[in-house]
C-alpha cells in the first residue's frame, strides 16, 4: 500500500491546469486568473482628498488652534466630478469632497471637523468667530505637508502588475477588474466531472433516494463546492459491460470520471475490470488509510491525445468522503489552476488517546474547551458507513501510523473543513 499523502502527490503529478477561457468579470466569482492582470494607469489617477474638508497650503496653518483660528478665503470647490482648475495661493483654501484631485499650489488637506464656517455645516466651537465671513474658512488645527492626501500612483502605476496569474478571485478582486474598466478576464476552465455510483440496490430501486443513497448526493455537493462542473450523476449497478460502457461513452466528455463503489476484491467489486476492457492505466490502488483504503486512480488515453482522469473510491460514505477530500478535491483545485495544497492546519493537542494503527487516519474531530489550552476531541464510533460525525465535526484530525497508543495530549495535525475556523481566535505558541 502506498502512504495517502505519497499517492495524492503521485496523481497531481500527473495532470495538468485546463485550457484558458474568457469570461464576463461578473461570473469570475471564485474562479482562477490564468493570466496575470497589468494596468496601464495609476491608482489614483492623481493627487486626491482622503477627507472632506479643504485643500490649502500647510505653511498657512502655523499655530492655529480652536483659540486662535487662521482665516482663509474660500476660492472655490473640488470634487472627484468637478477639479478646481485653477491654483491656491498664500491665504487661500479649496473646498474639497473625499476623492476630489487637490488643486495646484496646495500641499495639505485639513478635515472639515477642524474647521469652522459661517453657516457651515460642522464645528460648533466656542471660540469661533460667529460674524465670519462666509466666504471664508477658519482653521482650528495646524496641518503637516501631506496630510490626507492620497498621492498619485499610491496603490498603483502603469504597467504593474494587480492580479497574479493563479489567484482566485474573490468580490474585491472583482470590483478592482471592474473599475479598471475590465468587462472579460481569463482564467482556466472548470473541471467537468461525471460521478458514477455503483450498487445494483439503487438501480433496482428505481428511485435511489429511496434507496438509501448517500454518495450521489454528497459527492455531487462536495464537487460543486470546489466550483467544479458537474456533468451528471449516473448509478451504474454492479455489471461490467454498464459500467464499461458509461466509461467509453463520457471519457471523451469531461475531465473526471469519479465512482463510488466497487474499488475492493468482492465478487461485486468491478471497477479494475471495467478499467481494464477501456485499456485505463492505474496510477495507484490501495492507500495505507483508514478509512478509504481500496482508493483507485489512474487515467484513460482518447485518440485526441488528451486524458480523461478516473479515481475510484469505495462504497462506504465515510470512506468516500475521505477519499474526496484526500484526492479528489486537490486534483479538481490543480485542474481549476489554483495553487496546489493551500489546505489550512492547525496542531493541537489530542483530548484522549488513540489506540495503535499501522495506516494513517482520517478522523472526525471538534475543538474542545476546557478550563485549560483547547484540545482536539475526537469522537468514538466513526465507522466507514458513518457520516453523522462528519456532518457535525469541522475538523479532520490526521494521526499518523503508529505502533503503540497515541496518548491523551500529544500534538496531531487536524484540518478545518471551511466552516471549522469560523468564531475562533488563535494564538500562536511554540509547543503547537
Amino acid at each position: 500500500m502506498i502512504d495517502p499523502f505519497e499517492a495524492r502527490d503521485l496523481l497531481l503529478g500527473e495532470v495538468e491546469r485546463l485550457d484558458e477561457e474568457e469570461i464576463s468579470v461578473r461570473a469570475a466569482l471564485h474562479r482562477t486568473l490564468s493570466s496575470s492582470i497589468h494596468t496601464d494607469r495609476a491608482h489614483p489617477a492623481s493627487d486626491n482628498s482622503a477627507m472632506d474638508g479643504f485643500a490649502l497650503r500647510s505653511a498657512d496653518t502655523a499655530g492655529a488652534s480652536p483659540e486662535r483660528p487662521v482665516k482663509l478665503r474660500i476660492i472655490g470647490e473640488s470634487t472627484s466630478a468637478g477639479p478646481f482648475e485653477g491654483s491656491v495661493k498664500d491665504q487661500e483654501a479649496v473646498e474639497i469632497s473625499t476623492g476630489g484631485p487637490v488643486p495646484d499650489g496646495a500641499d495639505a488637506i485639513v478635515p472639515v471637523e477642524h474647521t469652522h464656517r459661517s453657516g457651515g455645516r460642522v464645528m460648533s466651537d466656542p471660540s469661533a468667530d460667529r460674524d465670519a465671513d462666509p466666504g471664508a474658512v477658519q482653521i482650528l488645527r495646524e496641518a503637516s505637508s501631506g496630510a490626507h492626501i492620497r498621492p498619485r500612483g499610491e496603490e498603483f502605476l502603469p504597467g504593474d502588475e494587480i492580479l497574479p496569474a493563479g489567484i482566485r478571485l474573490n468580490p474585491a478582486a472583482i470590483g478592482l477588474l471592474s473599475s479598471l474598466g475590465h468587462r472579460i478576464v481569463p482564467v482556466f476552465r472548470r473541471p467537468r466531472v461525471l460521478i458514477l455510483i455503483t450498487g445494483q440496490e439503487f438501480v433496482a430501486s428505481g428511485d435511489p433516494s429511496a434507496a438509501g443513497d448517500a454518495n450521489g448526493p454528497m459527492v455531487d455537493a462536495l464537487c460543486r463546492e470546489t466550483g467544479a462542473e458537474v456533468a451528471g450523476v449516473r448509478y451504474v449497478g454492479d455489471a461490467t459491460d454498464a459500467l464499461r460502457q458509461v466509461l467509453e461513452e463520457w471519457a471523451p466528455k469531461v475531465d473526471v470520471i469519479l465512482s463510488t463503489g466497487g474499488a475492493s476484491v468482492g465478487p461485486h467489486d468491478l471497477v479494475a475490470e471495467a478499467w481494464e476492457a477501456i485499456g485505463a492505466e492505474t496510477f495507484f490502488w490501495k492507500v495505507a488509510m483508514k478509512p478509504g483504503k481500496p482508493v483507485r486512480a489512474g487515467c484513460v488515453r482518447l485518440e485526441s491525445g488528451r486524458r480523461t482522469i478516473l479515481l475510484a473510491l469505495p462504497g462506504n460514505p465515510q470512506s468516500v468522503l475521505a477519499g474526496f477530500e484526500t484526492f479528489a478535491e486537490p486534483l479538481l483545485a490543480r485542474l481549476a489552476g489554483e495553487p496546489d495544497d493551500t489546505a489550512a492546519t492547525v496542531r493541537i493537542p489530542s483530548a484522549r488517546v488513540l489506540p495503535p494503527d499501522s495506516r494513517t487516519r482520517l478522523l472526525r474531530a471538534r475543538i474542545q474547551e476546557g478550563d485549560g489550552s483547547p484540545t482536539l476531541d475526537i469522537p468514538t464510533g466513526q465507522g466507514s458507513g458513518m457520516l453523522r460525525h462528519a456532518a457535525t465535526c469541522p475538523f479532520v484530525a490526521v494521526v499518523p501510523p503508529s505502533e503503540r497508543e497515541i496518548e491523551a495530549g500529544e500534538i496531531l495535525e487536524a484540518r478545518p473543513r471551511p466552516e471549522g475556523l469560523a468564531g475562533r481566535s488563535w494564538t500562536p505558541s511554540p509547543d503547537t
